[in-house]
């Protein structure tokens, strides 16, 4: 039996609050010693909820019939919210004995957050986003001089090298939003072109109209810029060589023909990636826009507060609830939830950002309720933290980094935003297998055709090395061999799975 991508069937995950768990699968989970927990957070984009779960569930019990072990079960498991009646918490349990009998067994969560964004990122909102962020990065690039730029990590400003393909790929990206914004304004212009122009729906002229319309804006352009070429070559003398012909005047057919197929494919294009930009990118800026004051902050924190509750179940749902007052749904959930010891974060894009924040914040809630001295037990809990197709560098880079750092203010600022991560603060946080419990480490999947990924070597210290095991592990990953679509192939990839099954095992 091979567990497929998505073969964990999302109806059943529905269909157990009203069935007994004994028959959503016939196979019976044994006793499992310790069980581990892993967390997965889901990208940007309209997600389904349990998607990226049971993809996850799927890809582990893949790996390990790939090694030749044998799953010995599958089942769901729910418990009510407290806080939420008629709504329930849900995971996946696997197990498997692996290719020596020795058996395993994984609890897997999901950080569901796709519902949050919906609607609340507009088209110029993102293009005014990445206006902001395309100037900040060329600011800080090309037009400084220096290919380096300052960031607060591990007690001070540690200069970052900015790759010589930083600036050319911020000049694509802001004439690809140019081109968007020109070609939907081209649209715009023609259709009120026509409706000033035709006065009835069944006017003949209706047709002529449209048709000359989308013929003038299709070879306008490219009259024009031959025009401008030969004045620049000949110093304006002469004749134009290229005119266009009277928009008024019926064309041949054939031209008609192919000015229509080519705004049609300009329009279709331009609306495309506006649907990308607001559904996908949207998720991005609303996210990460909050660095400054701005009206997504609200979005961020009810973003984050899904990331820390599911976060703050997995960590300390095994404790009782002390407040008696609270609604006994919740008395649930401290049984439901074992003491997990071995924690894996799993995340996917723009959840990659969601994961850092979030684990960020609980290595924060430990230290501070922690008395001093005490070890911060979640860092020893954590295994590893597994980021794929991750924006991080970017929101390094670009839309977190970027204060104004010729002012003291602007310099404090960025040391007091670093200072609440503990992950870039103090190695102490990440693994070292030389201290008795080490940390977790933070293995990064990513691919040069995946635009939206890249290396985090932002986050490290290129000056100080305490062991090479705390570094992040930024590994290429072979199977994402198609530009853009490379970014969700991490999924159909052997490296991912692997990963993933080394840190439960």
């Amino acid at each position: 039996m091979t567990w497929r991508k998505n073969s964990f069937p999302v109806p059943i995950l529905y269909s157990v609050a009203t069935r007994p768990l004994a028959k959503v699968f016939m196979a019976a989970i044994p006793a499992q010693p310790a069980p581990s927990a892993v967390l997965v957070f889901h990208g940007m984009g309209q997600q389904v909820r349990f998607e990226t779960l049971s993809d996850l569930a799927s890809t582990i019990l893949d790996e390990a019939e790939a090694r030749g072990g044998t799953v010995t079960g599958v089942h769901i498991r729910l418990a009510p919210k407290g806080d939420t009646p008629g709504e329930f918490l849900a995971r996946a349990e696997i197990a498997w004995a692996d290719e020596n009998g020795e058996r395993h067994e994984a609890h897997v969560y999901e950080a569901y957050w796709a519902p949050l964004t919906e609607g609340k990122v507009g088209y110029w909102d993102t293009i005014r986003f990445l206006l902001e962020a395309g100037w900040n990065g060329l600011r800080c690039s090309l037009l400084s001089g220096k290919w380096s730029f300052d960031r607060w990590v591990f007690g001070g400003f540690k200069s970052m090298a900015v790759t010589r393909g930083t600036p050319l790929a911020l000049v694509l990206v802001l004439l690809m939003l140019g081109f968007t914004v020109a070609v939907i304004a081209m649209g715009a212009a023609a259709l009120a072109a026509i409706a000033k122009s035709v006065a009835s729906p069944f006017s003949c002229g209706l047709w002529r109209t449209i048709l000359n319309t989308m013929y003038a804006q299709i070879t306008g352009p490219w009259v024009c810029a031959g025009n401008w070429l030969q004045s620049l070559l000949h110093g304006g003398a002469g004749q134009p060589l290229w005119k266009m012909a009277d928009a008024s005047q019926q064309q041949p057919w054939w031209v008609y023909l192919l000015t229509t197929a080519a705004w049609l494919a300009l329009v279709g294009l331009a609306f495309f990636l506006r649907y990308f930009l607001v559904e996908y990118v949207g998720d991005v800026a609303g996210y990460l826009a909050a660095y400054k004051a701005s009206k997504f902050d609200d979005l961020r924190g009810a973003i984050q507060k899904v990331g820390l509750d599911a976060a703050r179940l997995v960590y300390y749902g095994n404790k009782p609830e002390p407040d008696a007052a609270k609604p006994p749904a919740e008395a649930a959930v401290p049984s439901w939830v074992p003491a997990y010891e071995n924690i894996v974060f799993v995340s996917h894009s723009l959840g990659t950002v969601l994961a850092y924040d979030t684990l960020n914040a609980i290595f924060n809630m430990e230290n501070t309720g922690n008395p001093p001295g005490a070890p911060n037990r979640a860092v020893e809990r954590t295994r590893a933290l597994i980021t794929f197709g991750s924006p991080l560098d970017k929101s390094a880079f670009i839309f977190r980094a970027q204060f104004n750092r010729d002012t003291q203010v602007g310099r404090l600022r960025e040391m007091m935003a670093c200072a609440i991560q503990p992950l870039i603060t103090d190695y102490a946080f990440r693994h070292d297998p030389a201290r008795p419990h080490p940390g977790p480490r933070w293995i990064n999947l990513w691919s040069p055709l995946d635009v939206v990924s890249g290396s985090l070597g932002y986050y490290d210290d290129p000056a100080q090395v305490p062991s090479p095991a705390s570094l992040v592990e930024n590994i290429t990953d072979p199977a994402c061999t198609i530009p853009f679509y490379a970014h969700v192939q991490y999924w159909n990839g052997k490296l991912l799975r692997r990963t993933v099954y080394d840190q439960l095992i």
